[in-house]
């Protein structure tokens, strides 16, 4: 189970399927799978969460700090458009480039510029990160549904397959919500 508590969602996060993806914002796979979970998201609309968190790889030495100025946005109520803002930038990634984001979208920059450079920002980056570990992450993106890693081919046609299923059969979020009582919350 994950703390979904202060995690961007897009959705009904009472509805009883949950979609929890963990990306990279420099991993070219998970910026292909962008607009396949926007395509999921908008088909599905209230009948799904959609949940991101990060799991910056080594490997791309700008996502941490992109994970950072994402969440920054978050505080700011503009998460999905830094999102989208930085995966279509994913090419030419930097500290000076993201806060011109925050600039781009209109977002107040002194608070802008504490969130990000702030060690709370930083420890919700690591926080999805060790959940990530926890759930033994092979890489990114990875898709959970309903507490469940999804290895399915990454196609709306796949995922939607898979969600109907999930909804006709009525499983829910009643078995994994009792699990998240006892999650720690922020």
């Amino acid at each position: 189970t994950f703390d979904l508590e202060t995690t961007p969602y897009r959705g009904n996060p009472e509805a009883k399927v949950v979609l929890v993806e963990f990306a990279d914002f420099q991993c070219p796979h998970c910026k292909m799978v962008v607009p396949i979970m926007e395509d999921v998201s908008k088909k599905y609309g209230d009948k799904i969460a959609f949940y991101y968190k990060h799991y910056p790889l080594p490997s791309h030495p700008q996502a941490e700090a992109a994970a950072q100025a994402s969440l920054a946005a978050h505080n700011q109520g503009k998460f999905w458009p830094m999102h989208d803002l930085i995966f279509k930038n994913q090419a030419s990634l930097s500290r000076a480039k993201l806060k011109g984001f925050a600039q781009q979208l209109g977002l107040n920059m002194n608070k802008f510029v504490d969130d990000f450079e702030s060690p709370e920002i930083a420890a919700r980056v690591k926080k999805d990160m060790a959940e990530g570990q926890a759930a033994q992450l092979q890489g990114t993106p990875s898709l959970y549904i309903n507490g469940k890693r999804y290895l399915g081919d990454k196609s709306v046609e796949a995922v939607s397959a898979y969600i109907d299923g999930l909804l006709a059969d009525g499983e829910g979020k009643k078995e994994d919500t009792e699990k998240k009582e006892d999650a720690p919350k922020e």
